[in-house]
């Protein structure tokens, strides 16, 4: 059975709200991680606490199984980036959790770099990601947290995940059900959300 494929448009409505450390990422890739700093005056020894890696990749089917129902979705290159210009506009660099748990908010943790693989201004994926497309979204986030940098040096967090709240609208033919039903999937999601 083909699953139905639902594209994030770029539209000023969608926010991406914070992101998330997890074992595993929904992009099914890992970021990498820095853990000596360079000899520099003053902090010679001491641990970089640094990882890197993809928050999105444009055009990258993403399985999701909501409630039930099984389907894909998809950011294009200009939503990604309509997503980065919200996420630094709103001042969320502070907003990780682990595991997308709101409850589970590392102290000490927080994005300190965002940016858009962009070829046409010469802005370059890090060399570990250049085998992904032009409009990556790539993060870099300070880990000054000993047990989250624990998690990460034990392989428990691999990744990044993003919240978002996005409208998909259909690309692929799909029945009427099941549009219906992931309708009111996300509708019971914001009345929750909301309540």
């Amino acid at each position: 059975m083909d699953l139905p494929i639902f594209e994030v448009q770029a539209i000023h409505d969608n926010e991406l709200t914070a992101v998330a450390l997890v074992d595993k990422p929904a992009i099914e890739r890992c970021w990498m991680s820095f853990s000596e700093q360079k000899q520099v005056k003053l902090s010679a020894n001491e641990a970089r606490h640094i990882v890197t890696g993809p928050l999105l990749i444009p055009d990258q089917l993403i399985y999701r199984d909501q409630g039930g129902m099984k389907f894909y979705l998809k950011y294009s290159a200009q939503s990604i980036e309509q997503l980065m210009l919200d996420f630094m506009a709103n001042k969320r660099t502070g907003e990780i959790n682990l595991m997308h748990n709101e409850e589970a908010k590392p102290e000490g943790v927080f994005i300190f770099e965002i940016f858009q693989s962009d070829e046409s201004r010469g802005i370059k994926a890090p060399s570990q990601f250049e085998d992904l497309p032009d409009g990556t979204l790539y993060a870099s986030a300070k880990i000054n947290n000993p047990e989250t940098w624990e998690a990460i040096q034990s392989g428990k967090l691999t990744g990044f995940s993003i919240e978002a709240w996005v409208h998909p609208v259909e690309v692929e033919q799909v029945d009427y059900d099941l549009a219906v039903e992931f309708c009111q999937l996300v509708q019971a999601y914001v009345n929750k959300v909301n309540a």
